[in-house]
């Protein structure tokens, strides 16, 4: 794991993000002391339900037969049955950024953009579905992935600690891009009964007061647009793989049931080029983004946990 110190550019989107509502007393950023990184890490280590989505570790194996883009329209080099990635090493980092001092001067306020290098394989499983006598043969594809997501939090009074506690205050989504890659996520449609919501930036910061909220068993409708029209896209939740209908105009839809479950949830956008999931030859290729979410009955926080 490695710490950086956040730059200048970087405490100016905190103290945008102060000035919209979160803070006052607002001062220029300032250099850590007294081993606030480590403090500020302790505390987001200890919101890991809320920091690390559940969805970009080795997976279980997806039936690959729904995703073929519109049927015979589209030619493949292989007949995939099954795929999964496999992560076999992670690298951790963090850039920090530290503003809003009080009269001791010390930091109120830290942004956080967290970074992991994901490496291992993207595993598909060919055969045919029609010809059980035909053998299956495993592909493994080189997988290096970077996984980024924004956290604000700030020193809140605390009986038990005369410093103060570091809590979360905000997070952004997560954005996980091949290096180099091309496949490109440009924006996801979020519509329910009661919300019509369009995200266009993943790392943009949201109060959890103002994270998405589902109504128990609504129906969720997701419609995502890429930059091409024969995309694999995949939507990810803890316990479920759906894949997405290919309307043929570079947007993707889907929907699904939300549960009931009160605790911290992200909803997993994976669109994958199509030559990742079709061509033996053609390397992994992918784009995913990760958006938390909240059942409605959830009780409203300013701070996590």
């Amino acid at each position: 794991m490695r710490l950086r110190m956040g730059t200048a550019s970087a405490a100016v989107v905190a103290l945008a993000f102060v000035l919209a509502g979160c803070g006052s007393n607002v001062a220029g950023p300032v250099i850590s002391q007294d081993g606030e990184p480590a403090q500020v890490t302790r505390a987001i280590d200890g919101a890991l339900a809320l920091v690390y989505d559940d969805l970009s570790g080795t997976e279980q194996g997806t039936p690959a037969a729904a995703s073929a883009s519109r049927g015979a329209e589209v030619a493949t080099a292989i007949h995939p049955l099954t795929f999964w990635r496999t992560i076999e090493r992670e690298r951790r980092t963090f850039d920090f950024a530290f503003a809003d001092t009080d009269t001791a001067g010390r930091p109120t306020l830290a942004l956080v953009t967290i970074h992991r290098h994901l490496r291992g394989t993207f595993n598909i499983v060919t055969g045919s579905q029609d010809d059980p006598a035909q053998a299956e043969r495993l592909i493994r594809k080189p997988l290096d992935d970077w996984w980024t997501r924004k956290v604000l939090l700030r020193r809140v009074p605390s009986d038990d600690v005369s410093r103060g506690l570091w809590r979360v205050a905000a997070v952004s989504g997560v954005d996980i891009a091949t290096a180099e890659g091309t496949t490109h996520i440009v924006s996801l449609r979020v519509r329910t009964s009661s919300r019509d919501t369009t995200i266009t930036d993943p790392l943009a910061l949201i109060r959890l007061r103002s994270a998405l909220r589902f109504v128990p068993d609504d129906t969720v409708h997701l419609t995502v647009t890429t930059g091409r029209s024969d995309d694999i896209v995949i939507l990810h939740l803890a316990d479920r793989r759906f894949h997405f209908h290919d309307n043929g105009d570079n947007t993707y839809s889907v929907s699904w049931v939300a549960g009931g479950d009160l605790a911290w949830r992200h909803l997993g956008v994976d669109a994958m080029s199509h030559g990742t999931l079709f061509d033996d030859v053609e390397r992994y290729d992918s784009n995913r983004w990760r958006i938390p979410f909240l059942i409605m009955e959830s009780p409203d926080r300013d701070y996590y946990p």
